[in-house]
């Protein structure tokens, strides 16, 4: 890469160091069809993960549907919608409640 083109990143990443965010990459988001149960089975039969083969990751945007509710000691369980109205299905979220700090759950625009 030369200098013209390190720069922008170089900056990108000096300015995330001193403001302590973290950089998170992801494989991107997954058309509606590859939100499906056979894309999860292909990748789980896709392993083993480790160190230098990490697990994928996505993203996307998604609308929450009622009220979160717990699964177990730290996990929310909760209808998604994603965006566009392109179909729902229920997630968890791991490890995502402390019980030293215990919060209100998130409302989504469906709930009350």
């Amino acid at each position: 890469m030369d200098r013209f083109a390190r720069r922008p990143s170089d900056e990108v990443t000096r300015v995330m160091r001193h403001s302590g965010w973290r950089c998170i990459e992801t494989d991107g988001e997954l058309s509606d069809e590859e939100i499906a149960l056979p894309l999860a089975e292909a990748l789980r039969a896709g392993g083993p993960w480790g160190a230098g083969f990490p697990e994928p990751l996505f993203d996307g945007v998604f609308e929450l549907r009622g009220r979160p509710q717990g699964a177990g000691a730290r996990h929310l369980k909760f209808q998604v919608a994603a965006r566009e109205g392109r179909g729902g299905f229920e997630a968890i979220a791991f490890n995502s409640i402390d019980p030293q700090r215990p919060a209100a759950l998130p409302e989504g625009p469906g709930s009350g």
